[in-house]
């Protein structure tokens, strides 16, 4: 196995993105033949040192967090700040 097939392994399994043979085929680019020979060992491999996250949690999407709303300190709403337009109390 070569390195930069470890490496690309090793960069899936952190961002979860192998938790299965197929997941395995499609990241590596090997036959079936070879994922069938490995693949088990690998994803065993992959599960010890970097356990699935609790349920619930987002991995893998790209999305941060949610965000409180924004809160204006001119009028104290919700949904503005006090340089916008919005903002009833913003002196023009």
């Amino acid at each position: 196995m070569s390195d930069q097939v470890i490496t690309r392994i090793v960069g899936c399994a952190h961002y979860h993105k192998i938790s299965t043979v197929d997941n395995l085929l499609k990241e590596t680019d090997w036959t079936r033949e070879r994922v069938s020979e490995y693949g088990e060992d690998i994803l065993l491999l992959i599960r010890q040192h970097f356990p699935p996250p609790a349920s619930g949690v987002d991995v893998g999407t790209g999305t941060s967090r949610k965000h409180a709303p924004v809160k204006c300190s001119a009028c104290q709403e919700f949904g503005h700040n006090s340089s916008n337009r919005k903002c009833p109390k913003r002196i023009e």
